[in-house]
């Protein structure tokens, strides 16, 4: 509890956070999950595609971002990508 909620005389909820680092259910799961274990099959291509559908905006934000960047009203003297729109791409 803060001073102020001291001061103040308020009951305010808190967190109650474990004393040990563990996995919250240790008897049920580890640290690991499997991949492969209890997810149907079927759901690995269903999976494809929200992960295209993100490669794509992140890849179009990539380049919208450059093109808006090298425009001419900005006079840049260096008239390349820069080191950090490679790292934003693959990084992501």
């Amino acid at each position: 509890m803060s001073a102020w909620n001291a001061y103040l005389r308020l009951n305010t909820p808190t967190l109650h956070v474990p004393t040990e680092f563990k996995p919250t259910r240790p008897d049920d799961r580890g640290w690991l999950i499997p991949f492969f274990g209890k997810n149907a099959l079927w759901t690995i291509p269903i999976a494809i595609i929200p992960a295209l559908i993100a490669t794509i905006l992140i890849f179009m934000d990539q380049q919208i971002t450059a093109v808006i960047i090298n425009r001419k009203e900005f006079k840049l003297k260096v008239k390349k990508i820069f080191l950090e729109f490679y790292l934003k791409f693959f990084c992501y």
